[in-house]
């Protein structure tokens, strides 16, 4: 197969053009690694020097693509001698355990273009399984573009940029800090805001309704958002204040659990439950 054998418009092909830190995400046979090889294919075709980096050599590219596999069973000794290499775009099928993601990361902060292939069952999954492996403020250093596949078809295009603002649902200034914004690739609207909350990194989601779907118009997801919306509890917080924050309590019920904080019928901010229940709050400003 080639790119024109997948749902790409002009935009979205020049994305794939410029884009250098690429995740192919979705499902065990999803058809990542058949988009992957199309992807090489199309990278070659634009005179860029392409090597792939797997486990097992089972991507179907072209001959003048060197195919690399571990070396004495390890990745990190085949990905030193692909650095000596010097390639445009390495595509790495796939990235899964704990040194994968370091390789991935190594070589984007080298100047590498990757295409790296991961298992998930939705776009945003993909990028929750960088977090916590590699700092937050270098997440878009790293990964610029989600393409999660469905279907043997592109379904999702996420893009990453960092910015510095006051995330959605806070209402005090002083409450800004660096925010990963995740937006719909097909439409620009904001989907998810990932930002750091005290000790915890949050995953905030904006806009996420028909990421699945992008070419969906805004009447046919008007009846989903209702439905959505009745399906939502209301649960009562208990509040402690204390000298220096405020502690938000929930019924252990709903650990975990995002939430949108309501005052008199006006929403406050959006945040999630710790494992045991609690949101707590601030007081110095200096979160």
């Amino acid at each position: 197969l080639t790119l024109s054998d997948y749902s790409i418009d002009a935009r979205l092909h020049k994305r794939l053009e410029k884009a250098e830190g690429i995740l192919v995400a979705g499902a065990p046979g999803a058809g990542k690694s058949t988009f992957s090889a199309a992807l090489a294919n199309f990278y070659l075709e634009q005179n860029k020097v392409v090597k792939t980096l797997e486990s097992v050599r089972d991507l179907q590219v072209r001959p003048e693509i060197t195919q690399y596999t571990k070396l004495e069973g390890s990745l990190e000794n085949s990905a030193d001698i692909l650095l000596l290499v010097r390639p445009d775009y390495t595509i790495f099928d796939e990235v899964r355990v704990f040194e994968d993601f370091k390789i991935y990361s190594d070589f984007r902060l080298s100047g590498v273009g990757m295409v790296g292939v991961v298992h998930s069952s939705s776009a945003i999954d993909a990028i929750q399984r960088f977090i916590g492996r590699i700092e937050l403020g270098m997440l878009p250093s790293i990964i610029d573009t989600i393409i999660f596949i469905e279907g043997g078809d592109i379904s999702a295009v996420l893009t990453l940029k960092m910015t510095v603002k006051v995330p959605h649902g806070f209402r005090d200034k002083d409450l800004a800090r660096p925010v990963v914004e995740v937006r719909d690739f097909k439409t620009d609207r904001l989907a998810y805001e990932i930002y750091s909350f005290g000790q915890d990194i949050v995953i905030n989601p904006i806009n996420p309704i028909g990421l699945k779907d992008s070419f969906k118009t805004k009447e046919q997801y008007k009846g989903q958002q209702i439905t959505k919306n009745r399906k939502e509890k209301r649960i009562e917080l208990d509040v402690e204040i204390k000298k220096q924050k405020v502690i938000l309590k929930a019924n252990p019920e709903f650990a975990s659990r995002n939430i949108v904080v309501f005052a008199d019928d006006q929403e406050v901010f959006t945040g999630s439950l710790s494992r045991s229940s609690n949101i707590t709050l601030s007081l110095s400003n200096k979160e």
